[in-house]
């Protein structure tokens, strides 16, 4: 789910151009959320290794 919120700000980063950038913008926080999400959820292969685990 994490590399979904990824791919989107990213594709909104492209759209705004160099404006997305500055600390300002609506998409640069939600550039700067996405890549919280990512850092902080487990990766997909971790969480389906556990459920195969049982655990």
């Amino acid at each position: 789910m994490s590399w979904l919120a990824l791919e989107a700000a990213q594709a909104a980063m492209l759209q705004a151009g160099a404006r997305g950038y500055l600390e300002g913008a609506e998409t640069f926080r939600r550039l700067r959320e996405a890549q919280f999400v990512a850092i902080v959820t487990p990766s997909v292969k971790h969480i389906t290794m556990e459920l195969a685990r049982g655990g």
